[in-house]
């Protein structure tokens, strides 16, 4: 770290910062709660709860309990995220009805936060070449109730070009991680120089990509947790040299420090200075780099690549049928009450053995291809009938009306572990939404007297050991 003093404002203060444990923040998932809800929920549970005062739904928690082994947190209805990652979203300010490309996607703190601020509307393909981080990414989305994502499985540095342009893109790019030092005392002595050049080759493949992926006038965000010029600056300005783009203001209220405008004797654009550094002392976070990149024009993109291979795989974005739509909204109407109005101007997708709804723009997915997830699973069809996912209810909760069975804690821990739990009930026979404590945690199957579980085995897991933690 002794090569970032000079550049460091008040060195000593972030040596200091940097060998304190990191205040533990989430996000507020206003998809599902508002924030002065979720306060409340962590406050009646003992945390100490302080809000941000540079974003409003970033809130700092100090408990006795991990937040992770709460509720709140397996519900979705906050995310685990320190300060600093999220600026990147801020900085790319995605609109309302956007078409967003997410580069480098997983595990999805940025891809649900972009999601958040376009207010669940657009399209988000999020990409990531990782089958195992995309699984993570996947099931964050599903938990967090995102419904307009199309995750991709592509090398970001090979992304396809095609018709399909983005009104704007993320590159969260891969990085010697210099900023997570809190976390990692590893990363504490810094990275080598050598190791950032090598680094710098893919960061640069990535985000040439990015721009020749939005159309003219969009907007590309660049960020690192990083603190080397090499995977920083340097990376923007071979951007500058070799795209139609400018730099512009990260225009947020977060503390921060400008972008380097030279280093090591080599001089950068003088709106470099519009890139901001982040530093754990500024705000009590990790470190970054942030860098908003508008595209002038596509003089210097990279031409369409050959679309041959991708045409040869459209359509297996499969549309379901009129017929069963109908009767999949039937079925949520008469079985829970839900208003048909509900699913107006979303989209059903079918697989062999389920229903997927989502508010995407299924045509980018039809051009793009290499689609391993669209939306969320709404219903599995078992043999002509449907039974709707536990994730499905948790997101339909504000709206469901009949099909709830609530259940005591002892009963639930009864479900968790396998065991059918008998009880009285108005609900007649089939799936319903099982309830504890006014929340809906996922579904069930009510056969007249005797109730079971059907949540997925690893979110049972999970909610049993956050039982065990909240309760002990």
């Amino acid at each position: 770290m002794e090569r970032y003093r000079d550049i460091i404002p008040n060195y000593e203060e972030f040596l200091r910062v940097a060998m304190e444990p990191m205040p533990t923040t989430v996000r507020v998932n206003l998809l599902r709660i508002s924030v002065e809800e979720l306060m409340s929920r962590f406050a009646a549970k003992g945390f100490k709860v302080e809000r941000s005062q540079w974003c409003p739904y970033l809130l700092t928690l100090h408990g006795d309990i991990p937040v992770g082994s709460t509720i709140e947190h397996w519900l979705g209805l906050c995310y685990i995220q320190e300060a600093t990652s999220l600026i990147a979203p801020l900085a790319l300010s995605p609109k309302p009805k956007d078409v967003v490309l997410d580069l480098c996607a997983a595990p999805g703190g940025k891809t649900t936060h972009i999601a958040m601020l376009m207010n669940g509307t657009g399209t988000i393909v999020a990409n990531d070449p990782n089958a195992k981080r995309l699984r993570a990414l996947a099931s964050n989305l599903y938990k967090l109730s995102v419904t307009n994502c199309i995750i991709t499985e592509y090398n970001g540095t090979r992304f396809p070009l095609s018709e399909l342009k983005f009104d704007c893109a993320l590159v969260d790019a891969p990085c010697s991680a210099e900023g997570n030092l809190r976390k990692s005392p590893q990363r504490r002595s810094g990275t080598s120089v050598s190791y950032s050049r090598r680094m710098s080759g893919i960061q640069k493949a990535l985000l040439l990509r990015a721009i020749d992926s939005v159309k003219a006038g969009g907007v590309v965000v660049y960020s690192t947790c990083t603190f080397a010029p090499e995977e920083n600056e340097m990376v923007v300005q071979h951007a500058l040299n070799k795209r139609d783009v400018k730099i512009e203001p990260v225009e947020i209220e977060a503390p921060h420090s400008p972008g380097l405008t030279k280093w090591d004797g080599v001089s950068f654009h003088s709106d470099m200075q519009y890139a901001i550094r982040i530093y754990p002392h500024h705000f009590n976070s990790g470190g970054g780099f942030v860098a908003r990149l508008r595209k002038i024009g596509d003089g210097k993109s990279e031409p369409h690549s050959d679309n041959t291979f991708h045409h040869k795989m459209r359509r297996q974005v499969q549309m379901a049928k009129p017929d069963t739509i109908n009767s999949l909204i039937g079925y949520f109407n008469e079985r829970f009450g839900i208003p048909t109005f509900v699913f107006d101007g979303l989209n059903f997708v079918e697989s062999a053995d389920s229903i997927w709804v989502t508010s995407a723009d299924l045509s980018c997915a039809d051009v793009l291809g290499k689609v391993s997830s669209i939306g969320m699973r709404l219903a599995h069809i078992m043999d002509g009938r449907f039974k709707p996912t536990s994730y499905a209810l948790m997101w339909l909760q504000p709206h469901i009306k009949s099909g709830i069975i609530s259940v005591t804690l002892d009963e639930l821990v009864k479900l968790l572990l396998g065991q059918s739990v008998k009880l009285r009930s108005d609900n007649t026979r089939g799936f319903v939404a099982i309830a504890f404590e006014g929340d809906i945690l996922g579904c069930g199957f009510f056969t007249g007297d005797e109730l079971r579980c059907e949540m997925p085995k690893g979110r049972r897991a999970e909610l049993l050991d956050v039982l065990h933690c909240e309760r002990r």
